[in-house]
C-alpha cells in the first residue's frame, strides 16, 4: 500500500523569530501604554519565549505524528472492513492520489461516488476512442477492466490488506 511518512522539522532558533518577538512586545507596549508605565506588560525574555516555542514545537510534532499514525490506523480498518475493499486497494495504488491517510479515508468514505463517476467517464472515454476507431483504455488504468476481472475470478480469501 502507498504510504508516505509524516515528515519531521527540527524546530530554529532565527534572528526573524527573536526580532518577532521584539516586534510583538514593541506592539504590546505602543498599544496599552499605561500597563506598560505601571509595569503590567513585562520585559519579555527572548531566550525563555525561545525554550517555550522549542518545547511546544516537539509537542505539536508529537501530537501530529500520533494523530497521523491514529489516521492511518483508522483507513486500513475500514479498508479490511469494506466490502469492495479490492478495488478501493486498486484505485489507491494505480492512481495519482497524496499517499497520506486523510486522501484514503477519503477514498474509502466517496467510494461509491467515486466508482459511479470513474466508470461514467471511462464509458464516456471508450465511446469516443470508438468513434475516432482508437482501442479501448489500457487495461492498468481502466477500473471497468478490474472490476470485470474481479467479478470473473475469485480474489484469494487469505489476501490481507495492510
Amino acid at each position: 500500500m502507498r504510504f508516505n511518512k509524516h515528515p519531521r522539522f527540527e524546530f530554529t532558533d532565527t534572528h526573524q523569530k527573536r526580532a518577532a518577538i521584539r516586534r510583538r512586545h514593541k506592539r504590546e507596549v505602543n498599544k496599552y501604554p499605561l500597563l506598560a508605565f505601571i509595569g503590567e506588560i513585562a520585559p519579555v525574555d527572548e531566550d525563555k519565549e525561545m525554550a517555550a516555542r522549542r518545547r511546544k514545537h516537539a509537542d505539536d510534532d508529537v501530537h501530529d505524528r500520533r494523530r497521523h499514525a491514529a489516521d492511518w490506523r483508522k483507513a486500513r480498518r475500514l479498508l479490511r472492513e469494506h466490502a469492495e475493499k479490492d478495488g478501493i486497494l486498486w484505485y489507491w495504488q494505480t492512481y495519482s492520489l497524496t499517499a497520506n491517510p486523510v486522501m484514503l479515508l477519503d477514498l474509502i468514505r466517496n467510494w461509491p461516488q467515486m466508482k459511479a463517476s470513474r466508470l461514467a467517464a471511462e464509458q464516456r472515454m471508450n465511446a469516443f476512442r470508438r468513434e475516432r476507431g482508437d482501442s479501448a483504455l489500457p487495461a492498468c488504468k481502466s477500473l471497468t477492466v478490474f472490476l470485470d476481472t474481479l467479478a470473473l475470478s475469485p480474489f484469494d480469501e487469505s489476501h490481507e490488506v495492510a
